[in-house]
């Protein structure tokens, strides 16, 4: 078979599991809220100080969801993007990079 029949068929890439999507995004939600409450708050008790906790929600919330859809909604502009495999590559990307990047930036605080 050639390279050619291959393209002819339309075989698909395969997708990224939603399963492995949600626990990459639930990964960098709990590390971004984690090193934000310390970073930001110096660590304090959770059940002391509701509204710390809505404050640090809302951020670890935003980077970790709210920067996905804004990706999404700009790559959607092109007609070739508009699918599910595009959306769950971003979700997975954004979840990996943040997770990462808080990661990171725990090391570092505690380094310092």
């Amino acid at each position: 078979m050639s390279n050619t029949d291959n393209i002819s068929q339309g075989i698909e890439k395969p997708l990224k599991s939603v399963p492995l999507i949600i626990g990459m995004q639930t990964f960098a939600f709990a590390t971004s809220f984690v090193v934000t409450s310390l970073r930001n708050y110096g660590g304090f008790n959770y059940f002391e100080y509701n509204l710390l906790v809505q404050d640090v929600i809302a951020q670890s919330f935003g980077a970790v969801f709210m920067l996905p859809f804004i990706h999404i909604g700009i790559s959607s502009i092109w007609k070739a993007k508009r699918n599910k495999f595009t959306r769950r590559n971003i979700f997975f990307g954004w979840a990996v990079g943040v997770g990462l990047l808080q990661l990171a930036s725990l090391f570092i605080l505690k380094g310092s």
